[in-house]
């Protein structure tokens, strides 16, 4: 509280980072952030190419890349350490504003305010998790809703995270790169691959619920990455297993159709199993320089977020 006092009253461009706030939008200087305006030429020319290429996987107009917004002391903008970002939100709040419910109502529902979502690089705390997929189930009266909103998601949904994964020489380079800057969208949660052998573990671990799992939340989460790897080596990519924290649905038909695997609940992980083979497997639209260049600016933005606890 007492560094929050002393940076009240000093003009926006003057104040140390923290977490994103509501009520500064001045640019801090030195922060530096990240658009698709200040890439260099080169960087820009290649994304804006990949974007309009035929038969690719993400066709969707290039917005910014990454971006620190204002930053500020103010008492109201600290965050909780776990916080997710409003991109990382983003299906789900799409859903229910798509579904006729108005922002106002969506955030009065969440418990924050609605002008957060402007930005999707804001912040939110980790708590509104569980509530956003519990009034999307209630809304949408849809108890598949996180399968659901998974297979409707717009594939370039989370920017630098289609970018950097997609452009990747094969999947095992992709995972690596999807469990280093996923606290870009989360730091609540995280993805680990394991070997076991000749098969391979690719777990979600998320602690946004506590030590409740949050059924659709983990559900969106097994269903979106599979589709990322279906859609990289032409639905080929397939499954041996698929493990739940939570219990068995009572109708596990839609689950069981789109993961084409055995299904497993209670389990002690959310997580879903396959052949190590497919690490080696080459991902189409892959652009090893492209790559390199955007790490170096999530380095630098990852540089600028402290883990929780921090």
């Amino acid at each position: 509280m007492e560094e929050t006092k002393r940076f009240e009253g000093r003009a926006a461009d003057e104040k140390g980072p923290c977490l994103s706030c509501r009520k500064c939008h001045a640019p801090v200087r030195g922060v530096g952030a990240v658009t698709i305006k200040n890439l260099p030429a080169s960087v820009r020319a290649r994304l804006t190419n990949k974007a309009r290429a035929p038969n690719r996987p993400f066709q969707a107009p290039i917005g910014s890349l990454v971006s620190n917004r204002a930053r500020c002391y103010h008492p109201s903008a600290v965050l909780p350490d776990t916080t997710t970002s409003v991109r990382a939100a983003g299906p789900v709040l799409r859903a229910l504003i798509e579904a006729g419910v108005s922002v106002q109502e969506v955030g009065k529902r969440l418990g924050v305010d609605a002008g957060s979502f402007a930005d999707p690089e804001g912040r939110l705390p980790s708590s509104i998790v569980a509530r956003a997929w519990d009034f999307a189930e209630e809304v949408l009266d849809d108890p598949s809703v996180g399968l659901r909103i998974a297979q409707a998601a717009n594939r370039e949904a989370y920017d630098i995270f289609s970018y950097i994964a997609s452009a990747s020489s094969t999947l095992s380079e992709a995972t690596m790169r999807v469990q280093r800057y996923f606290r870009l969208l989360a730091n609540a949660a995280v993805w680990e691959l394991t070997r076991d052998g000749d098969q391979v573990w690719w777990t979600f671990r998320s602690e946004a619920g506590g030590k409740k799992p949050i059924r659709h939340d983990e559900e969106y989460a097994l269903a979106i990455s599979c589709t990322y790897a279906r859609l990289w080596t032409e639905d080929a990519f397939q499954l041996n297993e698929v493990f739940f924290r939570h219990p068995k649905p009572r109708d596990t038909t839609e689950l069981e159709a789109f993961f084409r695997a055995p299904l497993r609940f209670g389990a002690d992980r959310s997580a879903y199993r396959y052949d190590a083979a497919w690490l080696s497997a080459s991902i189409r639209g892959a652009d090893s320089k492209l790559t390199g260049l955007l790490e170096r600016y999530a380095e630098e933005t990852l540089a600028a977020r402290p883990e929780p606890g921090r």
